[in-house]
């Protein structure tokens, strides 16, 4: 089997999605958390596909949130399993699924392995991987403001003898009238 990633494309929708060659992720490539980004799944067979049942299973990683998938693509909370099946008998080009996750917001850095498993009606599993990065993002941080007085300033009249304009002693303080 084949496993790619590609980046979301704004059109997409539940069951609905655009495949742009121009969105490959490739493995390797760093991701950012908050990222979403589709999981494709299809079979890896000769020139002519059985007939029969297709059913990909896939751990999802704790960095992960499942978002949506293909019809026929379900998520298991509890396990953060996916599975997905096509019963139907088409040209092999057209068997794949795919499923749309989102790295969360708290996900650590590091190597996000991801393997799933299909099977094929009752023939051996076959498995495939494929390694993203999770990088790190460091927020802007928002600027703490910086307290202000009250509107308006205080201005100090005085009697400068000198003319130095600063207040020396002896220069008495004029009163506000």
């Amino acid at each position: 089997q084949e496993k790619m990633a590609y980046k979301d494309d704004s059109r997409n929708t539940a069951g609905n999605y655009y495949l742009d060659p121009q969105l490959i992720i490739s493995a390797g490539m760093t991701l950012n958390s908050g990222t979403q980004f589709l999981y494709v799944f299809k079979p890896n067979t000769p020139t002519s596909a059985p007939s029969g049942t297709f059913t990909w299973t896939d751990t999802l990683d704790p960095r992960l949130d499942y978002v949506d998938g293909d019809i026929g693509c379900t998520f298991t909370t509890t396990a953060r399993m996916v599975t997905c099946t096509e019963t139907q008998s088409i040209p092999l080009g057209n068997i794949f699924k795919i499923i749309r996750v989102k790295i969360k917001s708290d996900a650590t850095a590091g190597t996000l392995n991801n393997t799933s498993t299909l099977k094929v009606n009752s023939e051996a599993e076959t498995t495939c991987s494929l390694a993203l990065v999770v990088g790190t993002v460091t927020p802007t941080p928002t600027p703490t403001p910086t307290p202000t007085p009250d509107a308006g300033f205080l201005v100090q009249k005085f009697n400068d003898k000198n003319n130095n304009k600063s207040r020396d002693s002896g220069e008495a303080g004029l009163d506000w009238d």
